[in-house]
């Protein structure tokens, strides 16, 4: 038993741990290909011309302010790896998803180290997380919604160590730069934003008010520039032009919302039930520590509901929402595992191991089959680089949530003038794309009818 415990808090084997989950995530983001918003952002919307600088990705940005929304930090990111090679993104992204984990790891747990804690957490992240191959492996995607989460959650940290352990930051400069980059955070993401000042505005009004710590003005700056961030960001011209919500737009966001909850419904099971545990149990000495689940929970509540505001509500949009309630059940769980629960809670975990294998089995295998069909058809494209003809081909048919296309428009079906065909087709150098819904057809015979080979 002894034997057991040791390797639980072992340090080196969650090393080993977050690196296979690092290489896991780099195979299956090698295996999604670029599609939709991906060969947009690849142009200019200033000129129309391909990024080739940093200064055009700049002038960019500003017409992008007018044109489409105020993400001008988000999608500056997003036309910067567009431009690199794919598999520098791959590399980078794979990390970001490590650094997810690893940030859910690292805040919920209580000094030791804990494997059974880390793979509870990525099983609740792969099983969860609506939209999986949109938010992790779709490049668009992924710098706006991963990237998103894991910069909030590395500006809540700060906050979360200052209410636990008293832990403020000390030097000038990382004062200066902790001010700049909660305006950063603040126009990064929507609700995202909102998250981390409800969740930051809290904290550091229990540092306050329940700890009687001093006030540390940084702190309250830092809160002011996140607002102010997210006040550049909704404020652009381009949100502007897309028009006013009408009521119905609201009744549907409703709608979403509530979806939203429905396929959370296990992790906020999951927090109630570890609430109980930990309430029941006397863990009274840790009261802080269920304070802050409590806070991240209220996070991941405002982060939902304040999407009935928005013009759409895509499923991508509710990463922040899992993220924060699961790092919620994660706080508590790692409290649980100290009570006579224990043997409860290693069964209920070794149930989501199992239901997650199964689930990641069937997922990959979809990855893949989505890869085969999308990179056939790029092979096709490039056969016919520098033609003028208009190309038909197959549009993809995604089985699960973890391919990067399922919930996208792949193609357009009746117009090759219509998004996101004019762009693929000015990528790959062609008169036009069309796609072909044809499910009861294998790809390699319509590949035939259409280009006879």
């Amino acid at each position: 038993m002894k034997n057991l415990s040791s390797l639980n808090r072992s340090k080196a084997l969650s090393g080993w741990v977050l690196l296979s989950f690092c290489v896991l995530m780099f195979i299956l983001n090698s295996f999604t290909l670029y599609c939709c918003d991906d060969f947009e952002y690849k142009y200019s919307f200033a000129t129309g011309e391909k990024i080739s600088s940093l200064k055009d990705i700049a002038i960019s940005m500003a017409a992008h302010a007018y044109t489409m929304n105020g993400r001008l930090f988000a999608h500056g990111l997003v036309q910067i790896f567009d431009a690199l090679p794919k598999v520098i993104f791959n590399t980078i992204n794979s990390a970001m998803f490590v650094l997810l984990i690893f940030l859910i790891y690292n805040i919920s747990k209580n000094n030791s180290s804990s494997i059974i804690l880390l793979i509870y957490i990525f099983c609740m992240i792969w099983m969860f997380t609506p939209a999986f191959g949109q938010v992790f492996l779709w490049l668009d995607g992924s710098i706006n919604y991963l990237w998103g989460a894991v910069f909030s959650l590395l500006f809540l940290l700060v906050y979360i160590k200052a209410f636990l352990y008293d832990k403020y930051i000390k030097e000038t400069v990382l004062k200066i730069l902790f001010i700049c980059y909660a305006f950063f955070v603040g126009g990064y993401l929507e609700n995202s934003a909102v998250a981390t000042i409800v969740c930051s505005v809290l904290l550091l009004s229990l540092c306050v008010f329940y700890k009687k710590h001093k006030i540390h003005l940084e702190y309250c700056l830092a809160i002011v520039m996140l607002i102010a961030g997210m006040l550049f960001m909704i404020t652009r011209p381009g949100e502007a032009y897309k028009g006013a919500a009408s009521i119905d737009r609201y009744y549907l966001n409703l709608e979403y919302i509530l979806n939203i909850c429905k396929q959370l419904f296990v992790p906020f099971l999951s927090y109630v039930c570890l609430n109980i545990i930990v309430m029941f149990s006397g863990l009274k000495e840790n009261g802080d520590r269920a304070l802050v689940a409590f806070i991240l929970f209220i996070g991941s509540v405002s982060a939902n509901f304040v999407m009935i505001f928005s013009r759409v509500y895509p499923e991508r949009c509710a990463l922040i929402v899992a993220v924060l309630l699961i790092l919620s059940t994660a706080y508590l769980l790692d409290e649980a595992l100290r009570t006579g629960y224990k043997a409860l809670i290693l069964c209920a975990v070794s149930s989501l191991v199992v239901v997650c294998s199964y689930t990641g089995i069937y997922g990959c295998k979809d990855i893949l089959r989505t890869y085969e069909i999308m990179n056939k058809n790029e092979i096709i494209l490039t056969e016919v680089r520098g033609t003028e003809e208009t190309v038909m081909i197959p549009v993809v048919h995604p089985e699960t949530k973890y391919s990067a296309t399922d919930g996208l428009v792949y193609l357009n079906e009746n117009n090759a003038s219509e998004w996101p065909n004019v762009f693929v087709a000015k990528y790959f150098e062609i008169g036009g794309v069309i796609g072909v819904n044809d499910p009861d057809r294998e790809a390699e015979i319509l590949y035939e009818k259409v280009f006879g080979q």
